[in-house]
């Protein structure tokens, strides 16, 4: 059974944000190193936050839209 913060703590790898995202994983890598995309890096891998990835989008959208 899942937790609250199980649910509320879901990391992604740069993989799984370019399926997420529909995108290539090197433009995912691209964002990340111009610090587009919030993100943290452990040891030599990228994390990103999906609830913080999902704000971003909002975000981004809400920018294009107005």
């Amino acid at each position: 059974m899942k937790t609250p913060q199980d649910i509320d703590s879901r990391w992604m790898t740069v993989q799984e944000v370019a399926l997420y995202l529909s995108l290539h994983p090197m433009t995912v890598y691209s964002l990340l190193r111009r610090k587009k995309i919030p993100s943290i890096k452990l040891g030599g891998s990228w994390r990103i936050h999906q609830a913080q990835l999902d704000q971003w989008l909002m975000r981004q959208t809400e920018k294009v839209l107005k």
